[in-house]
């Protein structure tokens, strides 16, 4: 009894004398890794923006009386060109969408037409990031790019008339953000942004880390001969 109680004592230290050293070597790594130039974030979420209070004043002036207006989908990928700053490329998606009434006195929604805008929301972007943390992130910095605008109508083929009074258009975006990222784990994490200006004022979602995982080696210099 007292052979095997030692044994299995034995092989707990031994397992832990092997694991704890190997996870405080991987922190120890991670953090030397982690915001070094070549590491890449890519943040996937949702937010909000002012589509709908535009959208809402071109439709209800042509006479919609039912309004629904989506979440922004946002995709970005940033690149760390240096401690402090990396630049990189943000996609938006924004749709929204109107039922016409029948009339004016007494509206009646008219489900077989309904009319749809999107915008598409391509940009670049620049951070400047003040935190050297591996475990959280704070920046601010601006984007930069254009938002593509479509305005169709589904349900009647031959309908002509249009909210926007084009089907599609090209329009320049600006904003500035602030941004946090938290690491729950070494290449997972929780983001959000908040912003002034074009695709959205607030967003959120999931951060993938792909550290560069390529340390600088050493420089080294060939031995002078001896005369």
């Amino acid at each position: 009894m007292r052979t095997r109680s030692f044994l299995y004592s034995l092989l707990f230290i031994l397992s832990t004398s092997f694991v704890f050293p190997a996870f405080g070597q991987t922190m120890k790594e991670d953090s030397l890794l982690a915001n070094k130039v070549g590491q890449v974030t890519i943040n996937a979420g949702g937010g909000a923006s002012m589509i709908y209070l535009l959208t809402q004043g071109i439709l209800n002036g042509s006479g919609y009386i039912t309004l629904y207006t989506g979440p922004v989908v946002s995709l970005i990928g940033d690149y760390r060109v240096t401690r402090r700053s990396s630049i990189g490329l943000g996609v938006a998606y924004q749709a929204t969408n109107g039922t016409p009434g029948e009339g004016d006195d007494n509206p009646s929604p008219n489900e077989s037409l309904r009319e749809y805008i999107t915008r598409t929301n391509v940009a670049l972007r620049y951070m400047y990031q003040f935190s050297k943390s591996p475990y959280f992130d704070f920046y601010i910095g601006g984007r930069v790019g254009a938002s593509f605008w479509t305005d169709n109508v589904g349900g009647l083929p031959n309908y002509g008339t249009l909210a926007m009074g084009h089907s599609f258009s090209v329009l320049p975006s600006i904003q500035i953000l602030m941004g946090l990222q938290v690491y729950l784990a070494d290449f997972f994490g929780l983001h959000i942004e908040a912003g002034v200006g074009s695709p959205y004022f607030a967003e959120g979602g999931l951060t993938i880390r792909i550290k560069n995982k390529v340390k600088s080696a050493k420089p080294t210099f060939p031995m002078h001969a001896k005369d």
